[in-house]
């Protein structure tokens, strides 16, 4: 049983490490991420006889 214990100890605190290792990447990776919530995209209005053309009437 004491053998038992000995294997479970180790197990148990290579786990933990192995979790703060996942949790630290997990960390870098978000701060790598750059949220740029600041590009726009522009639409052109395509303006038809009678109004805003839509995609399905571009073949029209």
């Amino acid at each position: 049983m004491e053998t038992f214990n000995i294997i479970a100890g180790i197990c148990s605190i290579l786990g933990l490490l192995i979790a703060l290792f996942v949790a630290n990447k997990v960390i870098t990776i978000k701060k790598t991420i750059n949220d740029n919530s600041t590009n726009k995209v522009k639409q052109s209005k395509n303006k038809v006889k009678n109004g805003d053309m839509a995609g399905r009437d571009v073949n029209k």
